[in-house]
């Protein structure tokens, strides 16, 4: 079961807000002296605001709880285009993740770069890099970090004949009898 909602109260302002709850069937198993969990539920917030013409911000925060672990995430991102067809932007979040059947509960940070370039219509061009940096509480010999960097390159090329996008012919009234 789940719903979400999107509000716009001021032209520059969006709002959203998404929630689930879920659930497993019985498996009509036993376990002695394990006592398991069957449902969950999740949820998230987010605003997006235009600044300016071309600069926009744009934060959320989401959280998870179910079997095994949870989660709660606040992540944000500031998007500037310096032109019509270029788009720069700036990534940043935190992820708290405490986790039920193991130890070591994590931390992650993230903070990345974006620039997509659309060259044409139908071609666009995108470069990014993106630093992790997890701080894991486990103190054994099995502990290694996973801190990362990792760097993209993308080319996009849309195919379209151009018919899907066509508007909607207007809305007819029905004529009945009353």
């Amino acid at each position: 079961m789940n719903g979400s909602v999107s509000l716009r109260p001021i032209p520059k302002l969006e709002v959203r807000a998404r929630g689930e709850r879920y659930w497993f069937e019985d498996t009509e198993t036993e376990t002695p002296l394990v006592n398991e969990q069957d449902d969950g539920w999740r949820w998230s917030a987010g605003a997006t605001y235009q600044l300016a013409a071309r600069l926009q911000v744009d934060g959320g925060f989401a959280t998870d709880f179910g079997p095994g672990a949870s989660s709660q995430t606040w992540s944000g991102r500031v998007g500037y285009d310096p032109r019509e067809n270029l788009r720069l932007s700036l990534d940043l979040g935190t992820l708290k993740r405490p986790l039920e059947f193991r130890f070591s509960d994590a931390n992650l940070d993230w903070v990345g770069l974006r620039a997509d370039w659309q060259v044409m219509g139908n071609l666009q061009i995108g470069a990014g890099a993106i630093r992790y940096s997890e701080d894991r509480n486990r103190p054994d010999n099995a502990a290694f970090s996973w801190d990362q960097t990792r760097i993209d390159f993308r080319v996009t090329y849309s195919m379209s004949s151009g018919t899907e996008w066509a508007p909607l012919p207007p809305a007819r009234r029905l004529k009945t009898d009353r």
